[in-house]
C-alpha cells in the first residue's frame, strides 16, 4: 500500500484530465508576477502578529491590466470570488467547488489561475483583518471589526494567523515557480518529452493545489468570528449536543473530526448544534485555565459558554450528580429539538458513527447496532482517509496489528507479493498505542488514526456492554474485546480481513501462513478475492491428485480453475485428443 497522505497516483491522473478538459486559453495576457507581488504585500501585512511598521506597497495594482481579454482585473476577481467565498460542507464540496473554479478560468494560463484565486485570498482577508490590526489607534477601525463579530486584540487569533501564514507562504513559493516556468522559452528548445510531460503534470497539479488550498483557507473565515455570542432563537428546532469537558480533552478533537471534517451527504450537520460547557478542574478558575478557555473558544468551531468561570456552582454539582458527569472525562448529553433529554451520553455513537448518528438519540443508537455487524466499515469508516475510495475501487482491506517488527516486515512482504499476483489489497497497520509507541517503525500509519481506532473500539465495547446480554453472544462485541485484551507477548499480531461491509477475523500468524500459500500458488491464483484465497488456504488440500477437464474455449474465458474438492486453484495443462 502507498502510504501517502495525498491523492492516490490514480486519482491524480483523474484530476489532471479533468483539468486538462476545461483548460482552453485564448491568449489572454495578465502579468502575474506584478499581481503576485502586489497580493504578497497584503497577505504578509495583514497575516503577520506586529503590525507596528507600515504598509509598504507602490499601489503598481492599477497598473495591472488584462491583456486581450473583455474583463478587467477586478472583473475577474469578483466574478470568481462568488464562488470561493460562499461555504462549502465537507471535503467533497469543495473539491466540486475547486472544479468549478477552474472552468471559471479556462481562458487563463496556468499561473495566471492561481495568482488570480490568490487575488481574492487577499482581498477577503485583507477587508476582514486589516480593520482588526488598525483598531487599536483607530476607533472606526475597531467598530467595524465589533460590527463584523471579530475580537478587537490581534492575540486571540494569533493561532490561525500562524497556521494560515505558513500555508499562504508555501502557496506563494508554488506560484512563483508557476510564473517562472510559464515564461520559460520550452517551445523553442528541444527537450527530452518525458521530461517535459512529466514537468507539465506537476504544474497542473500545483496549480490544482494552490486553487484548493486557497479555497479552504476562505471557508476559515467564520472561525475568526466571535461565535462565544448568538441569539437563542438560533437554536430554536435544533437538536442541541451539550459537551461537558475539562478543556482540553483529547476525544473534543476526534470529536470535532467526526461531526465537521467528515460530515455526511445528507447534510444534517445543519440541523444540529453543540454548546461547549467547559468544566474546571478546580472549585475556582486559574488565570491559566481562562487562558486555554479562550485559545480553544476562539478555534473550535462549536458554540461555547460565554465566561464560564461565572457559572455557579451549583449548576456544576448538578452535572456531577445528577448527570454523573465524572473527572477526567467528556460526555456529551443530548436535547431534541423539542427540549428534551433523549441521551445522556452521545460520546460513544459519535465516536463510531459520527454524524450519521444524528440525531443522537438512544433510540437512533439501536437503530444503527441493527444496521451495522463486523465490517471494516465499522472500524476505519470517518477514520481512514482513503476508505471510501478503497470501497469504491472494490478494493479488500487488511487491517493488521502486532508489536514485533520483525513480524510486521515478513507480513508486508508477503502482502506486497500477493499485490503483485494482480490482487486488490489495502493495508492498515495499527499498533495498540496504549502498550507501545512503534514510533520506530517505517510504516506506522498517521497517530491520529492510530488513536481514533482505539477510541472507537473502546466506545464500541462500552456502548455494546449496555446492550449485550451474558445469555446471548454478540459477535462485535466479543471480537473487539479481543482486539482491546490482544495478548501481544504471546502472539506476533492479528488481521481483520474484507471488504465494506464485512469483515474476518484472522490470528496473525494463521494469516501469515495462508498469505505464503497463496504466494506459492502464484498466478495460478489469479482471479480470486483475497479474502476468498485466505479462506481456501485454510483448507487442507485434497491427498490425491487429480484432473478437471474444461473444454478449451471455457477455459479462455475462465479466470481460476479450482478443485472441485478443496476449492484450491490448480495449475493448467493442455491436452490433445
Amino acid at each position: 500500500m502507498n502510504f501517502r497522505s495525498d491523492i492516490s497516483a490514480l486519482n491524480e491522473d483523474i484530476i489532471v484530465e479533468q483539468l486538462l478538459r476545461s483548460h482552453d486559453p485564448d491568449g489572454r495576457w495578465l502579468d502575474s508576477e506584478m499581481l503576485l507581488q502586489e497580493v504578497e504585500t497584503i497577505l504578509s501585512f495583514v497575516l503577520q502578529n506586529d503590525v507596528s511598521r507600515p504598509l509598504m506597497t507602490e499601489n503598481c495594482i492599477t497598473n495591472v491590466q488584462v491583456f486581450d481579454s473583455k474583463e478587467t482585473l477586478p472583473y475577474a476577481i469578483s466574478r470568481i470570488s462568488v464562488q470561493m467565498l460562499c461555504p462549502c460542507i465537507g471535503q467533497n464540496e469543495i473539491q466540486t467547488r475547486t472544479m468549478v473554479l477552474f472552468d471559471l478560468l479556462k481562458e487563463y494560463r496556468w499561473d495566471a489561475k492561481a495568482v488570480l484565486v490568490l487575488g481574492v485570498l487577499a482581498a477577503a482577508y485583507g477587508g476582514l483583518l486589516l480593520p482588526v490590526h488598525l483598531a487599536s489607534c483607530e476607533p472606526v477601525a475597531s467598530s467595524i471589526a465589533t460590527l463584523n463579530q471579530l475580537p478587537n486584540e490581534r492575540t486571540k487569533l494569533r493561532p490561525w494567523l500562524e497556521s494560515l501564514t505558513l500555508l499562504v507562504r508555501a502557496m506563494l513559493d508554488v506560484t512563483k515557480c508557476l510564473i517562472k516556468f510559464e515564461r520559460l522559452p520550452i517551445k523553442q528548445v528541444q527537450l527530452d518529452n518525458n521530461i517535459v510531460d512529466k514537468t507539465l503534470f506537476n504544474v497542473y497539479l500545483a496549480t490544482y493545489r494552490v486553487v484548493k488550498s486557497v479555497l479552504a483557507c476562505l471557508q476559515q473565515i467564520p472561525y475568526f468570528k466571535q461565535t462565544q455570542q448568538i441569539a437563542i432563537t438560533e437554536l430554536k428546532e435544533k437538536v442541541i449536543l451539550l459537551l461537558l469537558s475539562k478543556p482540553p480533552v483529547e476525544p473534543l478533537f476526534f470529536l470535532l473530526q467526526q461531526l465537521y471534517d467528515h460530515p455526511s451527504s445528507t447534510n444534517t450537520e445543519q440541523n444540529y448544534e453543540i454548546i461547549w460547557i467547559p468544566i474546571p478542574s478546580s472549585q475556582k478558575w486559574t488565570d491559566e485555565e481562562k487562558e486555554i478557555f479562550d485559545y480553544y473558544s476562539n478555534s473550535l468551531p462549536w458554540i461555547s459558554v460565554r465566561q464560564p468561570w461565572l457559572m455557579s456552582s451549583t449548576i456544576v454539582n448538578f452535572f456531577i450528580r445528577e448527570w454523573q458527569y465524572g473527572d477526567d472525562e467528556a460526555m456529551v448529553v443530548v436535547m431534541d429539538s423539542n427540549g428534551e433529554f433523549v441521551n445522556m451520553n452521545a460520546m460513544d455513537m459519535v465516536l463510531i458513527w459520527g454524524v450519521k448518528a444524528y440525531p443522537f438519540s438512544v433510540t437512533r443508537e439501536d437503530e444503527l447496532w441493527e444496521e451495522h455487524g463486523w465490517s471494516t466499515q465499522l472500524l476505519l469508516d470517518g477514520i481512514h482517509p482513503a476508505y471510501e475510495t478503497w470501497v469504491k475501487q472494490g478494493s479488500e482491506i487488511c487491517i493488521f496489528g502486532s508489536e514485533n517488527l520483525d513480524w510486521v516486515d515478513e507480513f508486508v512482504s508477503l502482502a506486497r507479493k500477493i499485490q503483485n499476483l494482480g490482487f486488490q489489497l489495502e493495508l492498515v497497520y495499527l499498533s495498540n498505542e496504549r502498550t507501545k509507541a512503534m514510533e520506530e517503525s517505517s510504516i506506522l500509519f498517521s497517530p491520529t488514526v492510530q488513536q481514533l481506532f482505539w477510541l472507537r473500539l473502546e466506545s464500541i465495547e462500552r456502548s455494546k456492554l449496555k446492550r449485550t446480554e451474558p445469555s446471548k453472544p454478540d459477535r462485535v462485541f466479543e471480537e473487539v474485546t479481543k482486539l482491546l485484551d490482544f495478548d501481544y507477548g504471546k502472539h506476533k499480531g492479528w488481521g481483520i480481513i474484507g471488504k465494506g461491509s464485512e469483515a474476518v477475523t484472522v490470528d496473525g500468524e494463521k494469516l501469515a501462513e495462508r498469505m505464503s500459500t497463496v504466494v506459492r500458488w502464484g498466478e495460478y491464483a489469479k482471479g480470486l478475492g483475497f479474502t476468498e484465497a485466505i479462506e481456501i488456504a485454510a483448507e487442507k488440500p485434497c491427498e490425491l491428485t487429480h484432473t478437471v477437464v474444461v473444454p478449451f474455449d471455457e477455459a479462455l474465458t475462465m479466470k481460476v480453475v479450482t478443485c472441485e474438492k478443496c476449492k484450491r486453484p490448480m495449475k493448467k495443462f493442455v491436452a490433445y485428443q
